[in-house]
């Protein structure tokens, strides 16, 4: 199977709108409220710690503790996401969960996934 390169694939882009995050598929799909992402994130800011070998990345800019600290919800309205990425989330009913809407819920747990893995969701033990 031939590899896909990605900034080739199809990207669906990220919108605020009215309390609301939203993702572009055939149409907006509502992803949950601002304030129950950023809840289900830990708070308006998140960090990421890095290693030593990571932290000589020439485009990081790290604190003198090898973190980078970043707001919650204006990275991801600069995001764009793949389409595997977003037919993944508009499976999800956005039906309450115990606490929060279930698709707000599998949307935070993937992307600090992804945050967590320094943007490689591929790797493990980050």
């Amino acid at each position: 199977m031939p590899e896909q390169n990605l900034l080739l694939m199809d990207r669906h882009d990220v919108k605020r709108e009215d309390g609301h995050v939203w993702l572009k598929d055939d149409e907006w799909i509502e992803v949950g409220k601002i304030e129950d992402i950023v809840a289900l994130a830990g708070g308006p800011t998140y960090t990421v710690e890095y290693a030593d070998a990571e932290a000589t990345a020439a485009w990081l800019s790290l604190d003198d503790q090898q973190v980078l600290e970043f707001d919650v919800v204006e990275t991801l309205v600069t995001m764009d996401f793949p389409t595997g990425f977003v037919s993944t989330i508009a499976a999800v009913p956005i039906d309450e969960g115990e606490k929060y809407p279930r698709r707000t819920e599998v949307f935070v747990d993937t992307i600090t996934s992804i945050w967590d893995a320094k943007g490689n969701p591929e790797s493990e033990g980050n």
